[in-house]
Protein backbone atom coordinates (compact mmCIF):
# COMPACT_ATOMS: atom_id res chain seq x y z
CA UNK A 1 0.00 0.00 0.00
CA UNK A 2 2.81 2.65 1.06
CA UNK A 3 4.71 1.82 -2.55
CA UNK A 4 1.21 2.30 -4.13
CA UNK A 5 1.20 5.67 -2.50
CA UNK A 6 4.15 6.48 -3.32
CA UNK A 7 4.17 5.58 -7.13
CA UNK A 8 1.10 7.99 -7.23
CA UNK A 9 2.04 11.02 -5.26
CA UNK A 10 5.57 10.49 -7.59
CA UNK A 11 3.08 9.53 -11.02
CA UNK A 12 1.21 12.92 -10.51
CA UNK A 13 4.36 15.15 -9.43
CA UNK A 14 6.29 13.52 -12.33
CA UNK A 15 3.30 15.20 -14.78
CA UNK A 16 3.17 18.40 -13.28
CA UNK A 17 7.19 18.99 -13.89
CA UNK A 18 6.66 16.98 -17.47
CA UNK A 19 4.12 19.64 -18.32
CA UNK A 20 5.74 22.73 -16.88
CA UNK A 21 9.25 21.89 -18.66
CA UNK A 22 7.42 21.03 -21.46
CA UNK A 23 6.53 24.49 -22.05
CA UNK A 24 9.93 25.39 -23.31
CA UNK A 25 9.17 22.80 -26.15
CA UNK A 26 5.97 22.80 -27.13
CA UNK A 27 5.02 19.43 -25.46
CA UNK A 28 1.45 18.73 -26.01
CA UNK A 29 -0.33 18.00 -22.60
CA UNK A 30 -1.37 14.49 -23.74
CA UNK A 31 1.94 13.61 -24.36
CA UNK A 32 3.32 15.02 -21.52
CA UNK A 33 1.29 12.73 -19.57
CA UNK A 34 1.86 9.66 -21.24
CA UNK A 35 5.42 10.50 -21.13
CA UNK A 36 5.64 11.11 -17.23
CA UNK A 37 3.54 8.00 -16.47
CA UNK A 38 5.75 5.36 -18.52
CA UNK A 39 9.14 7.14 -17.04
CA UNK A 40 7.29 6.28 -13.65
CA UNK A 41 7.24 2.67 -14.62
CA UNK A 42 10.64 2.74 -16.25
CA UNK A 43 12.76 4.30 -13.47
CA UNK A 44 10.86 1.63 -10.78
CA UNK A 45 11.57 -1.08 -13.00
CA UNK A 46 15.60 0.12 -13.16
CA UNK A 47 15.87 0.79 -10.00
CA UNK A 48 14.85 -2.75 -9.25
CA UNK A 49 17.40 -4.08 -11.77
CA UNK A 50 19.92 -2.12 -10.35
CA UNK A 51 19.20 -3.66 -6.80
CA UNK A 52 19.25 -6.78 -8.41
CA UNK A 53 22.69 -6.46 -9.64
CA UNK A 54 23.96 -4.61 -6.25
CA UNK A 55 22.30 -7.02 -3.83
CA UNK A 56 21.15 -10.23 -5.75
CA UNK A 57 17.95 -9.63 -4.52
CA UNK A 58 14.49 -8.06 -5.91
CA UNK A 59 13.33 -6.52 -2.84
CA UNK A 60 15.30 -3.43 -3.00
CA UNK A 61 15.83 -0.39 -5.03
CA UNK A 62 18.84 0.99 -6.23
CA UNK A 63 18.20 4.55 -7.97
CA UNK A 64 21.08 4.65 -10.26
CA UNK A 65 18.87 1.79 -12.42
CA UNK A 66 16.84 4.56 -13.00
CA UNK A 67 19.19 6.76 -14.13
CA UNK A 68 21.12 4.36 -16.91
CA UNK A 69 17.63 2.18 -17.91
CA UNK A 70 15.04 5.16 -18.11
CA UNK A 71 16.98 6.54 -21.50
CA UNK A 72 16.84 3.63 -23.18
CA UNK A 73 13.11 2.63 -22.21
CA UNK A 74 12.15 5.88 -22.81
CA UNK A 75 13.64 6.01 -26.59
CA UNK A 76 10.84 3.79 -27.82
CA UNK A 77 8.23 6.20 -26.55
CA UNK A 78 9.54 9.17 -28.40
CA UNK A 79 9.27 7.19 -31.23
CA UNK A 80 5.85 6.03 -30.69
CA UNK A 81 4.70 9.59 -29.51
CA UNK A 82 6.35 10.96 -32.02
CA UNK A 83 8.33 13.52 -30.14
CA UNK A 84 12.21 14.13 -30.35
CA UNK A 85 14.52 11.87 -28.64
CA UNK A 86 16.54 14.57 -27.16
CA UNK A 87 13.65 16.57 -26.36
CA UNK A 88 12.26 13.86 -24.48
CA UNK A 89 15.24 12.89 -22.68
CA UNK A 90 15.73 16.19 -21.80
CA UNK A 91 12.31 16.69 -19.80
CA UNK A 92 12.81 13.42 -18.22
CA UNK A 93 15.95 14.64 -16.77
CA UNK A 94 14.14 17.14 -13.91
CA UNK A 95 11.54 14.30 -13.79
CA UNK A 96 13.49 11.67 -12.25
CA UNK A 97 14.75 14.12 -9.81
CA UNK A 98 10.85 14.00 -7.99
CA UNK A 99 11.57 10.26 -8.10
CA UNK A 100 14.92 10.22 -6.07
CA UNK A 101 13.57 12.36 -3.84
CA UNK A 102 10.38 9.76 -2.82
CA UNK A 103 13.05 7.33 -2.93
CA UNK A 104 14.78 9.28 0.20
CA UNK A 105 11.23 9.72 1.66
CA UNK A 106 10.63 5.70 1.47
CA UNK A 107 14.29 5.40 2.91
CA UNK A 108 13.46 7.67 5.75
CA UNK A 109 10.31 5.77 6.50
CA UNK A 110 11.79 2.25 6.14
CA UNK A 111 14.92 3.13 7.88
CA UNK A 112 18.11 2.46 5.46
CA UNK A 113 20.50 4.22 4.00
CA UNK A 114 22.39 5.33 7.52
CA UNK A 115 24.32 8.49 7.46
CA UNK A 116 27.74 7.96 8.92
CA UNK A 117 27.73 8.58 13.29
CA UNK A 118 28.73 11.85 14.50
CA UNK A 119 28.72 11.21 18.02
CA UNK A 120 26.70 9.60 20.95
CA UNK A 121 24.69 10.98 23.03
CA UNK A 122 23.39 9.40 26.42
CA UNK A 123 20.25 7.99 26.77
CA UNK A 124 18.14 6.00 29.08
CA UNK A 125 19.34 2.07 28.43
CA UNK A 126 23.04 3.44 27.05
CA UNK A 127 24.24 5.48 24.40
CA UNK A 128 22.41 6.63 21.05
CA UNK A 129 24.72 7.29 17.86
CA UNK A 130 23.95 10.66 16.61
CA UNK A 131 23.77 10.24 12.56
CA UNK A 132 24.17 12.77 9.37
CA UNK A 133 21.14 13.24 8.11
CA UNK A 134 21.79 11.95 4.98
CA UNK A 135 18.46 10.94 3.75
CA UNK A 136 17.00 14.57 4.25
CA UNK A 137 19.84 15.73 2.77
CA UNK A 138 19.61 13.64 -0.55
CA UNK A 139 15.74 14.55 -0.09
CA UNK A 140 16.73 18.11 -0.47
CA UNK A 141 19.55 17.79 -3.11
CA UNK A 142 17.66 15.79 -5.03
CA UNK A 143 14.93 18.80 -5.24
CA UNK A 144 17.41 21.68 -5.52
CA UNK A 145 18.76 19.75 -9.02
CA UNK A 146 15.10 19.43 -10.41
CA UNK A 147 15.52 23.54 -10.53
CA UNK A 148 18.60 23.61 -11.40
CA UNK A 149 18.48 21.10 -14.62
CA UNK A 150 14.93 23.65 -15.62
CA UNK A 151 16.85 26.70 -15.54
CA UNK A 152 19.53 24.84 -17.82
CA UNK A 153 16.67 24.00 -19.84
CA UNK A 154 15.56 26.96 -20.90
CA UNK A 155 18.55 28.25 -22.27
CA UNK A 156 18.56 27.03 -25.82
CA UNK A 157 22.34 26.28 -25.93
CA UNK A 158 21.95 23.37 -23.58
CA UNK A 159 19.31 21.68 -26.10
CA UNK A 160 19.91 17.90 -26.39
CA UNK A 161 22.39 18.06 -23.12
CA UNK A 162 19.81 18.03 -20.45
CA UNK A 163 19.90 14.23 -19.58
CA UNK A 164 24.02 14.38 -20.05
CA UNK A 165 24.16 16.95 -17.30
CA UNK A 166 21.76 15.51 -14.95
CA UNK A 167 24.13 12.50 -14.76
CA UNK A 168 27.21 14.73 -14.69
CA UNK A 169 25.45 16.66 -11.74
CA UNK A 170 23.98 13.75 -9.59
CA UNK A 171 26.81 11.49 -10.08
CA UNK A 172 28.97 14.25 -8.72
CA UNK A 173 26.61 15.46 -5.92
CA UNK A 174 25.86 11.70 -4.99
CA UNK A 175 29.38 10.96 -4.74
CA UNK A 176 30.61 13.63 -2.34
CA UNK A 177 27.12 12.95 -0.43
CA UNK A 178 28.06 8.95 -0.27
CA UNK A 179 31.00 9.66 1.76
CA UNK A 180 28.63 10.99 4.67
CA UNK A 181 26.75 7.31 4.72
CA UNK A 182 27.38 4.62 6.27
CA UNK A 183 28.63 2.24 3.24
CA UNK A 184 30.40 -0.84 2.47
CA UNK A 185 32.51 -1.74 -0.01
CA UNK A 186 30.90 -2.74 -3.83
CA UNK A 187 34.22 -2.19 -5.94
CA UNK A 188 37.61 -2.43 -4.66
CA UNK A 189 37.16 -0.11 -1.81
CA UNK A 190 34.19 1.76 -3.56
CA UNK A 191 30.78 1.72 -1.95
CA UNK A 192 28.09 0.97 -4.93
CA UNK A 193 26.91 4.64 -4.60
CA UNK A 194 30.49 6.09 -5.35
CA UNK A 195 31.33 3.52 -7.77
CA UNK A 196 27.68 4.37 -10.03
CA UNK A 197 28.49 7.71 -9.19
CA UNK A 198 32.00 7.94 -11.36
CA UNK A 199 30.38 5.83 -14.00
CA UNK A 200 27.75 8.01 -14.50
CA UNK A 201 29.86 11.25 -14.44
CA UNK A 202 32.17 9.53 -17.04
CA UNK A 203 29.15 8.77 -19.33
CA UNK A 204 27.55 12.07 -18.98
CA UNK A 205 30.86 13.60 -19.87
CA UNK A 206 31.13 11.32 -23.17
CA UNK A 207 27.99 11.79 -24.09
CA UNK A 208 28.45 15.64 -24.27
CA UNK A 209 31.77 15.48 -25.98
CA UNK A 210 29.95 13.24 -28.44
CA UNK A 211 26.30 14.94 -28.84
CA UNK A 212 28.85 18.33 -29.21
CA UNK A 213 30.54 16.74 -32.22
CA UNK A 214 27.88 15.95 -34.16
CA UNK A 215 26.17 19.26 -33.59
CA UNK A 216 29.17 21.26 -34.98
CA UNK A 217 29.44 18.58 -37.99
CA UNK A 218 25.83 18.76 -38.62
CA UNK A 219 25.76 22.45 -38.81
CA UNK A 220 29.09 22.51 -40.73
CA UNK A 221 27.07 20.37 -43.35
CA UNK A 222 24.00 22.37 -43.65
CA UNK A 223 26.48 25.79 -43.72
CA UNK A 224 28.14 24.18 -47.42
Amino acid sequence: MRLFIYLMAGTAAMIAVMLFSGRYYHLPVWKGIVSAILLTAAGYAGAKVMAFVEMGTWDGRSFYGALFLAPCLMIPVALLLRIKIRELLDLCAPCECIMLALLKVDCVVSGCCYGIVLGRREVEDGFQAIRFPSKITECVAAMILMVVLILILKKKKNYGLIYPWYMVLYGASRFCLNLLRDTEPFVWILPAGNFWSLISITIGLIWMLVYKKWQKKNKTEINR
